[in-house]
């Protein structure tokens, strides 16, 4: 097992060869989208929203297939959460999920979401830096899209200055290099949820296939370093890398920080996710938590009416302000011209010929 300075390293390595090979194309992603962003709607609203509620996130690790039909039963008994790579999987078994998460730059992201009639009604989360190509295919599918900054785990000025100069304040998320960690990020410190639970989170690979069965792709950045033979929670041999292995130790590092917060729980039945984390079982995740139904769509748009709320009682304030200033202006206007003719008099008497001089 790494100590806490080689995880340090191995994070801070990865997190620079990231930023170095994609902040060219974050930059002009971020530019591209700036309208879009203000001109849109952010998470911002979502914040503290399902306090001590129920939230399940699904990554597409090659464990997905192990219990991804076990999402039916959790269905408004959760919030459910899916990865850009695990929607169509999961809308495949007609499981429509509460929120999407989407955090890659690259235009190849518009795969996920072929062969897709809608995602009304349903909220996609996406970071700024998300490539133009995906948020017009969002567009089309009518999604309730929702932006997003990612708070680097790093010290580059860009990642910090750059996002809020061009997107004001839409909300910063942490991030562990993927984008399951960062659904994490926003379901606990986000939504303060106190019951999250993962599956397809294995953060490594039983076979050539690196993704959960219906979701095989190209290979990506991810896999691009040396490979290592490691064991899984349950003593198998996995394949992982340095930078799935980096994954891993943010998501377990966050959770064993947030102790006090809730209760977090790998039900991804593999993968090399531990410290800081409950490792069980789906079956009894949801025997043991999921009971009590919820409107979760309602529960967050609540967010978004108090906002509102919110920037008409400023509107009004301001104008109530304009209001006084203007009648301010008005009286003391009033105040000049009253006191006009007095200084005119004034000068008349102060003008007029000393007659008592003259005797």
């Amino acid at each position: 097992m790494m100590n806490k300075a080689e995880r340090f390293e191995l994070a801070k390595e990865v997190s620079k060869n990231t930023i170095k090979g994609r902040i060219g194309e974050w930059a002009r992603n971020i530019v591209h989208n700036e309208e879009k962003i203000r001109s849109g709607k952010n998470i911002v609203p979502f914040f503290s929203r399902l306090k001590d509620l129920p939230a399940i996130i699904v990554a597409t690790g090659p464990s997905l297939d192990k219990n991804i039909n076990i999402l039916k039963e959790i269905k408004n008994k959760a919030l459910i959460i899916t990865v850009d790579s695990a929607t169509k999987p999961v809308l495949d078994l007609g499981i429509i999920p509460d929120m999407i998460f989407i955090a890659d730059s690259k235009e190849r992201v518009t795969k996920f979401f072929e062969n897709i009639n809608s995602l009304k009604d349903i909220f996609v989360c996406v970071d700024s830096f998300v490539h133009p190509k995906v948020i017009e295919r969002l567009e089309e599918l009518e999604a309730d899209i929702r932006w997003y900054n990612v708070f680097p785990n790093d010290q580059s000025i860009f990642c910090q200055a750059v996002p809020k100069e061009f997107t004001g304040e839409i909300g910063y998320l942490g991030s562990g290099g993927c984008v399951t960690s960062i659904a994490f990020s926003f379901a606990s410190g986000g939504l303060k949820c106190d019951s999250i639970t993962i599956i397809g989170m294995d953060s490594g690979y039983y076979n050539p296939a690196n993704h959960h069965s219906s979701t095989i792709l190209e290979n990506t950045e991810a896999f691009q370093f040396k490979e290592e033979l490691m064991e899984d929670i349950y003593g198998n041999p996995i394949i992982t890398n340095g930078t799935l292995k980096t994954y891993a130790i943010w998501m377990e590092d966050t959770a064993m920080m947030n102790q006090t917060n809730g209760i977090f729980i790998n039900a991804t039945e593999g993968g090399i996710i531990s410290r800081g984390w409950v490792v069980m079982p789906l079956r009894v995740v949801v025997n043991r938590y999921y009971k009590t139904e919820y409107n979760f769509r309602e529960l967050l748009l609540e967010g978004d009416k108090e906002q509102e709320k919110q920037k008409q009682k400023k509107s009004l304030s301001g104008d109530k302000k304009n209001e006084n200033s203007s009648n301010d202006t008005i009286e003391k206007k009033q105040e000049v011209k009253e006191q006009k003719p007095e200084k005119t008099k004034r000068a008349t008497i102060i003008s007029l010929p000393d007659k008592s001089s003259k005797k």
